[in-house]
This record gives C-alpha cells, sequence and structure tokens, in this order.
C-alpha cells in the first residue's frame, strides 16, 4: 500500500463503514420490520381463527388481517421516485465531498524509476515512447553527470541527479476513484439487499396465498389449519437478510481495496506519458458523475418496476381476496337477517291461524247433525274475527316492510364498493422474475376494478338478479295467498250454510265446511313452504352465485389470464364501436319501417279487396267451415261440466249479481255518477238515470252496491223486466206488481205516482219493454210518460243493455227522457285477469294449466323447466281469454268454467282455449243472422215473440231456432230462446261487421 496514499485510503474507510453501510443496513432493518410485522398478522390470524368456533367472526379477522397486511405491503414497496446515488447515500457523498475539499488541488512528485522502463502492462504505444523518453532524460542529465565526472575527480561529492518530477491532480484524482469508481461498483452490494428483500417478501406472500386457500376451506365447512412450519420459514428468512450484514462490509472493503489498488497505480502514473492528467479533469469528472447517476438512476429504476410489480401484483391479490372476504362475511349477514326476518317475524304468525283452524275442523268434524250448523257459524265468527282482513292487511305490511330484495341488493352495493376501493392502476409483466432488476419494457398498466366490471361481475349481477326477481315474485305470490286465507275458510264455510236452506242439496254442508278448512289448512302450509323454498333459494342460488364469481376473481391472480382479459376488452370495444354505428343505421331503419308497413297493408287490403269481387264476380266461393262435433259437445255440454265442478267453485264463478264486496271492483266512476244524480235529484233538478251497458257488464252488481251505500228515507222499488213486455197493458200489470198499486189506467197510476211521498224506482231489463215491430213500442214510449211526468217525486234508473239501447235512442230518441246517460266502461284484459284470480285464490284449489296440442309441439315448450310451462300456459290462456271475452267479466267467467278439465284433491286443471275454431258462424244464412240479432236486441224471446218480432210463421220460425239450439248456438233460459254466452262475443262481432247491430 502506497505510504503516501495511506491517509486517503484510510479516511474514505471509515467514512463507508459511517456513512455508506448503515443506508443498506437500514434497507435491511426495514424488510427485518416488514417481515415481523406480517408475520405477527399472520401468527394472531392463526390463533384466532384456529381457536374461534363462529364463521363470521374469523372472517371478520381475516378482513382486518387484509387491511392490514395491504396496508404494510404498500408501505413498504413504496420507494418513491428514481433517485440517484446522491439523494440515496447522502451522507456518504456530502462527508467525500467535505474531505475531498481538504485535499491540495495539485502536487509535483519525482517520477518513478518504472515510468523509464518498459512494463508489461504498457501498451505499445508507451513502449514505443519509452526509449526517447530515456534518451531525453539522458540528454537532459547530460551536463551533470559531466559535472559529477570531474567532481568525483576532484574528490567532492558530486551532485544529486533526481528523476524528473510529475503533476498530480491530487484532488481529482481522488475523488475519481474513491468516489465516482467507488459508486459505480458499489452497485452490486444494493443488488445483494434488493435481492434479499424480494425473496424474503415472497415468503410472507406465499404464507399469505396459504392463508387464503385455508380460509377458503373454512367457509366450505373446514378446518383452518395453517402449518406452523410455515413460520419457521419466516424466522430463516429473517436470518438469511441479516447474514448479508457482515457480507456488505466484507464486499464494500474488498471493492474499496480493489479501487486503492488501481488509485495507487494511477497516482504514480498520471502527468507522465503513461497517463495523462487529462482524464482527471473537472469536465472529465463531471461527465464521469452524469455517467455513474444514469447508470444508477437505470438500475435504481429496474429494481423500483420490479418492487412495484411485486406490490401490485400482491396487492392485486389481497385486493381480491378482500373482495372475497368481505363479500362472504356480507353474504353470511345477509342470509343470517333474511332467515331471521323470515322465522321471526313472518312465520311465527301463521302459528296461531292454524292452530285455531286445526281447532275449527276438529269441531265440526266432532258435531251432531243437529249442531252442525251451529257449530259452523260460530267457527265462521270466530275466523272472521281471528283471520280479518286488518290483521291479513297487517300481515301483509309486516312481509312487505321487511323488504327481503333489499339484503340481496346489500350483498351487489358491498361489492360495488369494494370494486370501486381497488386500486385504479396496477402494473403486470409476464415472467417477472421477483429477485432481479427488471426492465421497463413489457410492462403494462391496467385498473383491476375495470376488469372485474367487464368479465365478472355482470355475470353476478345477472344471477343476482334473477334472485331477486324470482323473490319478488314468490312474496308477491305469497302475499296475494295471504290476503285470500280469511275468505278461503269464511267463504266455504258460508257455502256450507247455504246448503242448509236447500231441499235437496247435492254436497254435504259439513263435507263443504270440512274441505275448506283442510284447504286453508294447506295453504298456510304451502305459504310456510315458500317461505323455506325462498330461504332455501337465497342459501343455494345466491351461494352458487358467489361461488362461481370468487372462482372467476380468482383467475386475476393469473396475469396471463389478466393479459387474455385485456385483450378481450379492447375487442369488445372495438365491438361496442361497431354496435353504436348499427344501431345509427337500425334507427334510421326504424324510422323508415313503419311507414313501408303502412303502405304494404294499404296495398294488402286493396289487393285482398279485389280479390274477393273477383270471386263473387266469377261465382267463386269459399267452402263452408262446418261446425265441428268437438265444438259442438264443448257448447252443449257447458251445463254438465260445470256442475262437475265442487259446488264451492261453482258458486265463486257464478255468473250472478255480487253482493260480496271482496270481489266487486272497477265501478267507482258509475258509482259516484250515481250518487251525483240521487243527490241533484235531492235538489230537484231532472235527473232520471239510464245505466246502459253489455249484457255481463255488472250492471245489477253495480246496482247492489249502490242500494247498499245509498243513504235515503224514500221507499225503494226494485223491478226486473222479464220476458217481453211491448203493450201498455202489460206494462201496467208489470208496474202494479212492482210498485205494490192497483191502478186501472195509466192516468190512474200516474196520479198515484205523483202524490205519494218520494220513492226511488229501479227498473232491470228495461229493454224487454219494446218489440222490434210496428206498435211496438207502446210500453217504451209509456215508461218516457211516467218519467217526464214524475221526475220530481221518482227518482228512476232504467237499465238497458247496449245494443237495445243504441236501437231505442236510434229509433225514438230515448236518452232525451233522461238527465243522466251512464255507460258501464270494460274492463281492462288485466282486470279480468285479477277478477278470476281473485276468486280462485278463494276457492283454495291450487291451479294447473293443460297445454294444447300445438303447445307441444313447440320446441320452445319442451326446453322448459315445469314452472316455466306453467307460467307461459297461463299468460297464453289468459291472453286467449281476453281475446275472446273481449273484457266482459261474465263470459271471461263462464269461459273459466267451461275450461276446466280436471278437478284433483288440491287443484283445478284448466285447458286451453286454442284448439277452437268459431269461424263457423261467419257462413251462418241471412235468416238465422237476424234471428240472432232479434234475440240479442231483446236479450232472448219465447217462439211466440220471436215468430211475431220476426213477421214469419211458426214453421219458419222452428226451422231458424231450432238447428241453432241443437248446435248450441242457443240455449233455453226457461221458455226463452237466448245466444249461447260462449257465442256471445262472436255473435255481436258478426252482426258487427254485417252492419246488423250498432
Amino acid at each position: 500500500m502506497n505510504a503516501e496514499l495511506q491517509e486517503y485510503y484510510e479516511r474514505f474507510r471509515e467514512i463507508m463503514i459511517q456513512e455508506y453501510l448503515p443506508v443498506l443496513y437500514g434497507k435491511i432493518d426495514r424488510q427485518v420490520k416488514f417481515l415481523n410485522e406480517v408475520d405477527d398478522l399472520q401468527r394472531r390470524l392463526n390463533t384466532y381463527v384456529r381457536d374461534q368456533t363462529e364463521l363470521g367472526k374469523k372472517l371478520n379477522f381475516v378482513v382486518a388481517y387484509k387491511e392490514k397486511l395491504k396496508e404494510a405491503v404498500d408501505r413498504r414497496f413504496n420507494i418513491g421516485d428514481p433517485a440517484g446515488f446522491d439523494e440515496e447515500f447522502e451522507g456518504f457523498v456530502k462527508a467525500a465531498d467535505k474531505y475531498l475539499a481538504t485535499l491540495p488541488v495539485d502536487l509535483s512528485r519525482e517520477q518513478e524509476t518504472d515510468r523509464f522502463k518498459w512494463r508489461p502492462e504498457d501498451t505499445l504505444f508507451i513502449k514505443f515512447l519509452k526509449p526517447f523518453k530515456r534518451i531525453f532524460y539522458g540528454i537532459s542529465t547530460f551536463p551533470k553527470r559531466v559535472v559529477n565526472l570531474f567532481r568525483r575527480l576532484a574528490g567532492k561529492e558530486p551532485l544529486l541527479i533526481r528523476r524528473w518530477n510529475h503533476k498530480v491532480l491530487l484532488r481529482n484524482l481522488t475523488e475519481f476513484y474513491l468516489k465516482e469508481e467507488l459508486i459505480s461498483r458499489l452497485i452490486d452490494q444494493k443488488d445483494q439487499v434488493y435481492e434479499k428483500m424480494s425473496s424474503t417478501s415472497l415468503v410472507m406472500w406465499e404464507h399469505d396465498v396459504e392463508i387464503d386457500k385455508m380460509m377458503g376451506d373454512v367457509v366450505n365447512g373446514g378446518e383452518f389449519s395453517v402449518d406452523e412450519a410455515i413460520f419457521d420459514s419466516t424466522s430463516k428468512a429473517i436470518e438469511e437478510i441479516e447474514s448479508i450484514r457482515p457480507l456488505l462490509e466484507e464486499g464494500a472493503l474488498n471493492v474499496l481495496d480493489e479501487i486503492y489498488e488501481e488509485y495507487s497505480d494511477d497516482y504514480v502514473r498520471c502527468g507522465t506519458i503513461e497517463l495523462s492528467n487529462r482524464k482527471f479533469n473537472s469536465a472529465h469528472l463531471i461527465r464521469e458523475h452524469e455517467r455513474n447517476d444514469q447508470i444508477y438512476l437505470k438500475h435504481h429504476g429496474r429494481w423500483q418496476n420490479t418492487f412495484l410489480l411485486m406490490s401490485d401484483d400482491w396487492g392485486i391479490d389481497i385486493d381480491l381476496y378482500q373482495v372475497i372476504f368481505n363479500t362472504m362475511l356480507e353474504y353470511r349477514l345477509s342470509t343470517k337477517r333474511f332467515d331471521t326476518r323470515i322465522d321471526q317475524t313472518i312465520l311465527k304468525t301463521f302459528g296461531p291461524w292454524k292452530d285455531n283452524l286445526t281447532k275449527a275442523l276438529e269441531t265440526i268434524k266432532s258435531a251432531t247433525p243437529e249442531t252442525l250448523r251451529a257449530e259452523i257459524e260460530r267457527q265462521r265468527a270466530i275466523l272472521r274475527r281471528e283471520m280479518s282482513d286488518e290483521h291479513l292487511g297487517v300481515l301483509n305490511d309486516a312481509i312487505l316492510s321487511q323488504d327481503l330484495p333489499s339484503l340481496v341488493n346489500n350483498i351487489e352495493s358491498k361489492i360495488d364498493r369494494l370494486i370501486a376501493e381497488i386500486e385504479t392502476a396496477r402494473h403486470i409483466k409476464s415472467d417477472v422474475d421477483f429477485c432481479k432488476p427488471t426492465s421497463s419494457s413489457g410492462i403494462n398498466n391496467f385498473s383491476p376494478g375495470e376488469l372485474i366490471n367487464f368479465e365478472s361481475y355482470p355475470q353476478l349481477l345477472k344471477q343476482t338478479r334473477q334472485i331477486k326477481i324470482q323473490i319478488t315474485d314468490k312474496l308477491s305470490t305469497i302475499q296475494n295467498n295471504v290476503s285470500f286465507l280469511g275468505q278461503i275458510a269464511e267463504f266455504n264455510l258460508e257455502s256450507a250454510i247455504s246448503l242448509f236452506e236447500e231441499e235437496n242439496p247435492d254436497s254435504e254442508p259439513g263435507d263443504i265446511a270440512r274441505e275448506g278448512l283442510e284447504r286453508t289448512i294447506k295453504q298456510i302450509t304451502e305459504i310456510e313452504t315458500a317461505f323455506a323454498e325462498m330461504k332455501s333459494l337465497v342459501d343455494k342460488e345466491l351461494n352458487t352465485a358467489l361461488t362461481v364469481f370468487f372462482e372467476e376473481l380468482k383467475k386475476f391472480t393469473d396475469n396471463d389470464n389478466i393479459t387474455a382479459i385485456r385483450v378481450r376488452m379492447m375487442k369488445g370495444a372495438a365491438i361496442e364501436k361497431s354496435k353504436f354505428l348499427h344501431q345509427r343505421v337500425l334507427e334510421r331503419g326504424r324510422q323508415l319501417i313503419p311507414f313501408w308497413i303502412q303502405e304494404g297493408k294499404k296495398y294488402y287490403q286493396e289487393g285482398r279487396s279485389w280479390i274477393d269481387v273477383q270471386y263473387k264476380r266469377f261465382g267463386i266461393s269459399q267452402a263452408d267451415v262446418p261446425l265441428s262435433a268437438e265444438l259442438a259437445d264443448f257448447l252443449a255440454e257447458t251445463r254438465q261440466s260445470v256442475q262437475r265442478l265442487p259446488f264451492v267453485y261453482q258458486r265463486l264463478f257464478k255468473a250472478d249479481a255480487l253482493t260480496d264486496e271482496n270481489f266487486f271492483a272497477g265501478r267507482n266512476a258509475e258509482l259516484q255518477q250515481l250518487h251525483n244524480a240521487y243527490n241533484n235529484w235531492m235538489k230537484g233538478r231532472f235527473a232520471s238515470t239510464a245505466i246502459v251497458g253489455e249484457k255481463g257488464s255488472g250492471m245489477t252488481t253495480l246496482l247492489n252496491f249502490y242500494l247498499e251505500q245509498l243513504a235515503t228515507g224514500s221507499k225503494v222499488h226494485r223491478l226486473t223486466a222479464t220476458g217481453t213486455i211491448f203493450s201498455r197493458d202489460h206494462l201496467l200489470e208489470f208496474l202494479n206488481e212492482g210498485l205494490d198499486t192497483d191502478a186501472k189506467t195509466f192516468d190512474e197510476l200516474l196520479m198515484v205516482l205523483s202524490n205519494d211521498p218520494k220513492r226511488v224506482i229501479i227498473i232491470e231489463g228495461a229493454q224487454n219493454c219494446f218489440m222490434k215491430q210496428i206498435g211496438g213500442f207502446e210500453a217504451m214510449r209509456a215508461i218516457s210518460e211516467l218519467i217526464a211526468h214524475t221526475s220530481r217525486q221518482i227518482f228512476w234508473i232504467l237499465g238497458y243493455t247496449e245494443y237495445a239501447w243504441n236501437f231505442l235512442d236510434k229509433t225514438i230518441q230515448l236518452s232525451d227522457h233522461f238527465g243522466y246517460i251512464i255507460r258501464l266502461q270494460n274492463f281492462d284484459a288485466k282486470s279480468i285477469v285479477n277478477i278470476i284470480r281473485k276468486r280462485h285464490k278463494v276457492s283454495g284449489y291450487n291451479l294447473q294449466f293443460r297445454p294444447s296440442a300445438s303447445d307441444l309441439l313447440r320446441k320452445k315448450y319442451k326446453k322448459m323447466t315445469e314452472p316455466e310451462r306453467q307460467a307461459f300456459l297461463e299468460e297464453s290462456y289468459f291472453a286467449d281469454l281476453n281475446r275472446i271475452a273481449q273484457n266482459n267479466v261474465s263470459l271471461a267467467l263462464i269461459y273459466w268454467l267451461r275450461s276446466t278439465k280436471e278437478i284433483t284433491d288440491d287443484a283445478i286443471v284448466i285447458g286451453s282455449l286454442k284448439d277452437f275454431d268459431f269461424s263457423f258462424l261467419e257462413n251462418i244464412s241471412g235468416d238465422k243472422l237476424f234471428g240472432l240479432a232479434t234475440l240479442i236486441l231483446h236479450e232472448g224471446m219465447s217462439e211466440a215473440n220471436f215468430m211475431q218480432a220476426m213477421s214469419m210463421s211458426l214453421p219458419r220460425a222452428r226451422a231458424i231456432l231450432h238447428p241453432m239450439y241443437e248446435d248450441g248456438i242457443l240455449i233455453m233460459d226457461e221458455d226463452q230462446y237466448v245466444v249461447n254466452p260462449l257465442l256471445y262475443r262472436q255473435t255481436i262481432n258478426l252482426l258487427k261487421a254485417k252492419n246488423i247491430i250498432h
């Protein structure tokens, strides 16, 4: 070691030990702290989860563990922006610069002898120059050597001959080697530290992966049992990174020794022909420092890439499992709340009701014939009180207030928040080695949340939405069933009581009562089963959907999967753009399609009309469509078919006027008009009222509820005109009987009605008070006269069928005699369906729909599950029913009853309406068409009245009536021929199309 440079060496050795190595030791200390922190988290998690029995608490703890682990990982690997050596080893640089400032800028010293000799390490050029150097040196020293020759001869001391001096740029030379060169060679020391940081971090990451697997087993019912050996590996990892401390010092000093040797060698050579001082000038030092800084920055940046990738890769795992474990926890809490709300709030209400129904059933079973009726009436009163609409309404409100679908929403909201909290920018690279520096090439940015929302979450949302729909549908069905629980029992008991009034009932009252109570109990059991199925739905299907979602999330822990999904996303974006353009084209097409369709329809109708004209012109006619045997049986056997139904079902769907407000709906506007008319009459205004409605539209029901609500002190007379009353004498007889009068003439009747106290007179079936013939309007005119003269004393309400009213208004201007004309509006299709469903629910029977032959051939139908088939058949049936009945309640009820194919112990089987073809009516003869029109106007006629109205002989009248009766087109109601209700709508449509009625 060069003694001249010993001080510099010792000083830089001291600076390295005091300022450089502590920075590396600090990195080791922070890594050890991180390892101990994560190890402590994992050990405490292992102890808690292993000893804890409740899954919810285990999940809570693992969620907290993941949050703390994420903080530790983010904090550990946040190495900041790229830093140069000067920033990272600031103490070392400052100490070195401070010491260098104390050194001389340069010095002059005598060259070594070796500087004049050939040396093995000399280049050819140097070897070429050294002989000349020696020659010049000899020339320069020749005078002294001559003098010394004489001085030695004279016995004097020879003069000292010194070698040439060389100038050494000491400060720059020292800075070059002991600072700049040292810095460039110490990079390997940092590599050792960072490599150990990565390898020991990977150990903790592997532990975390093992914990995730164990928690997955716990959720699936397994045990949490992390091998204690993994914690031993943590200790080994700490020992491993601690073990490099002496290696770092030894390695750093070895580097210093190596550089010192080079420094010493150049110290004696610089300023000679072997080494120019230009290499150590200030400009060169600046360039060297910049080069070292760029190299260090690049190297540091690569390690930063490694730690960034490790942090993001591990962070993705943590984020994903945070989503998984938090969702598991929310799922557990939500399902627990779901079950609790059903069991504790809802189902416990049904227990007392079922007990009461069971007691009532046993009581009725044990009753004697003498006490049966009283016992049924007593039980009806009890059940009416215990299961009143008010109590059922409270239960339905309780069911609604539980907001069960929102518990699934909670899970969705939780996942939404968790995904939103995931880091928006993460970095990945394929085939990265976390124990080596990583170049920036191949590193890609991506958003985990965006990938999840693109790839996995939509599938889960699709499943959860379906589950919510199923829950909502089930709740709707349950609430509907709950609403009718009390009515099922009460209606069946009322039906049983009504049988006591009949002389020879078809059913036993006791049987009806018992069956009704049994069906009510069964309905409660089915409601309980429905809630159990709902719990199972959430427990199984939601669990399955989440399990699939979790498996999809775990795929994001694989960088190759992430890359593949990113490619799909880019493709998806391109597809969406093309879809947008395609949508714009379609939108333009949609604007033009209505015009094309309208034009096509116009030309089609014109072409069809021209073809019909040509068919008629050349005598070409379409073959008549015969009345099929199947349809004839369907029309003729209606009464027998209905009689096979249970008594309760017949009673529910009997197309008679209602008195039970539970079944009354949709006539509030008409009721209000009647009340307004009455109030105006009480004020002395002209308020005679005509109610106009199609047969079966509910006129009698309307009047029933109107009279029930009417608060009046006047005497009310309610008359129903039957048969055909078209003479004044017949009308007088009819009115005397209905009004309890004994007038001999109309003038006398008018006098009586004018002088008596105020009355309310209602005449239903007023269309029967005329006959469609010359002189057939006497009775109707007489009624108009009575109304005109007694309108202040009598509140008149007359009911007319729609087609009779239209005929009378056009012939004798009937509307002029009424102050109020109330037309009964048709029910919409939805109301008809609700009316039928409401009545069916009260029966207590389940419902099953049978497919038509065409349904069985449909591929779509074959692929359906049984619940899907029933839903499809139900929707299809009601669509057909509304098409046929066209919003007429009575017709809909009749078709419903006639559609029943089979009755089991607990279910009514409804057949399809698709297979019936009523087009045969279009080919009916003209005489029959006018006969049907007459029967429609009069709502039925006797054979004699029909013959008179049609002005034809008896044989000819019978030739029209009897064939239609045999075919089922007409039926007999006492001695009246009336249009079969099953063909009423088709007949009306046909007559309107022929412009016969309006």
